[in-house]
C-alpha cells in the first residue's frame, strides 16, 4: 500500500497496471481517460501556452482576475494588487477586493 505522501505518484502506476491488465487501450479502442482537477491549466498547456521567459522579470500584476481558481497560493498575488475572484459555488474569495458569484441555472 502507498504511504499517503506518496499517492500523487503511486497512484497513477496503479491505474496504469491496472489498465495494462484490463487491457483497455488497444487498437481501435482507448477505454482510459483521466479527468484532471485543473482543465484549464490542462488546454492551455494544449494549445501551446507556456510562460515566456520575460515572464519571471515581469513587473507585479495590478489587477488580478481568478476565473473559478482554487488552487493559488495568496503570497503569489502582489499585495497591492485589485483582486476579483468569480466563482460558480458558494466560496470564501480570500482576499479579494471583489467577489462574483455567478452561475448558469
Amino acid at each position: 500500500m502507498c504511504h499517503a505522501l506518496l499517492n500523487a505518484c503511486c497512484i497513477p502506476v496503479q491505474v496504469h497496471q491496472l489498465v495494462e491488465e484490463a487491457d483497455v487501450v488497444r487498437e481501435g479502442w482507448n477505454g482510459y481517460n483521466v479527468f484532471h482537477d485543473t482543465a484549464s491549466r490542462v488546454a492551455a498547456l494544449d494549445v501551446g501556452f507556456l510562460p515566456s521567459a520575460r515572464a519571471s522579470s515581469a513587473p507585479p500584476a495590478k489587477f488580478v482576475y481568478l476565473l473559478g481558481s482554487d488552487d493559488y497560493q495568496e503570497e503569489d498575488i502582489p499585495q497591492d494588487a485589485f483582486v476579483v475572484y468569480q466563482v460558480c459555488r458558494n466560496v470564501k474569495c480570500g482576499s479579494a477586493h471583489f467577489c462574483l458569484h455567478l452561475c448558469r441555472c
